[in-house]
């Protein structure tokens, strides 16, 4: 068996930014991929975790570079 996915996972905001239990960012920590919450509790729908991981990967980086 294999696991491709995690239900729940990190709490974050829309630049992916890994959230605080008081809700403020964590400084430069990013999150991609199956580590973002808010998605998944009872159920998968076959290769969303793809598209998570694309998404979130190109908004983490991007939120990333403009901390430079």
């Amino acid at each position: 068996p294999g696991t491709s996915l995690t239900f729940g996972g990190l709490a974050t905001n829309t630049k992916a930014e890994v959230l605080q239990a008081d809700g403020l960012p964590v400084k430069n920590l990013y999150v991609a991929g199956e580590g973002t919450g808010g998605f998944f509790y009872d159920d998968y729908f076959g290769g969303t975790c793809m598209t998570r991981c694309v998404v979130f990967g190109h908004i983490a980086a991007e939120s990333a570079i403009e901390t430079l």
